[in-house]
């Protein structure tokens, strides 16, 4: 890995040639040697891209017209990164949301009639009140608590990740697919996912993402929680 301080670039991400340009918490620019993707073959990578080609083709199926929905829908939806913000093509903004059902649908986690219409509403879809608690009977773990707003059904996909020393403050992946759960969210409810069987004391991420289910789909942003396993004993 190579470090450089530049005059003319402040930020940079990417790849050229076979060096790719990255940032951590200590430097803005980083250069590394460029990685093959790995291809664990699982199942979940399976339906991962299952879900991905499923998406090409639903949207090859759809009319012009519709496209150009989804294009002016796009526009509505701002995303942030190192280098400002910036606004997707309504096509990947399409194979975002419905690579995100039909993985669902792939891994049987829920089962959703995917809505290839745009959405009317403008912007990405936001989950209310993420909380985490206690569990309520006995065990050891932890629940989190989801709040959907009034006027649209949404499902909730919940990650969790491995035990960690409970000194470890952040995380990003990879989570356990093996361990995820899909949780449906009826309009203007709050609803509880409990995951049990952990380590006391340990300390656990979630990772949390969601769409809408029955109206055409707008997902949310991830959300990253950082719970610590507790022991209920009644």
């Amino acid at each position: 890995m190579a470090r450089a301080l530049s005059q003319i670039v402040t930020v940079i991400r990417g790849s050229i040639g076979g060096i790719t340009f990255t940032a951590n918490q200590w430097h803005q620019i980083l250069l590394r040697a460029k990685t093959a993707p790995v291809q664990p073959q699982t199942s979940a990578q399976t339906w991962i891209k299952n879900a991905f080609a499923l998406a090409s083709e639903q949207w090859k199926s759809m009319s012009p017209a519709d496209r150009q929905l989804w294009d002016e829908y796009a526009e509505t939806v701002t995303y942030t990164g190192p280098l400002g913000d910036y606004t997707l093509p309504g096509r990947q903004s399409f194979m975002a949301s419905l690579s995100f059902i039909n993985y669902l649908n792939q891994s049987a986690l829920d089962v959703i009639v995917p809505i290839l219409l745009p959405p009317e509403i403008s912007g990405r879809y936001n989950f209310g009140l993420i909380a985490t608690g206690p569990l309520a009977a006995p065990g050891i773990g932890f629940f989190v608590s989801i709040t959907n707003p009034p006027g649209e059904t949404a499902v909730a996909l919940l990650e969790p990740s491995p035990a960690f020393n409970p000194t470890r403050l952040r995380y990003k992946g990879p989570f356990l697919s093996s361990s995820a759960v899909a949780s449906p969210l009826p309009a203007d409810t709050s609803v509880l996912t409990n995951f049990t069987g952990l380590i006391d004391g340990k300390a656990y991420f979630v990772r949390i993402r969601g769409a809408t289910s029955d109206t055409p789909h707008r997902i949310t942003k991830e959300s990253f929680l950082r719970v610590i396993a507790t022991e209920t004993v009644i």
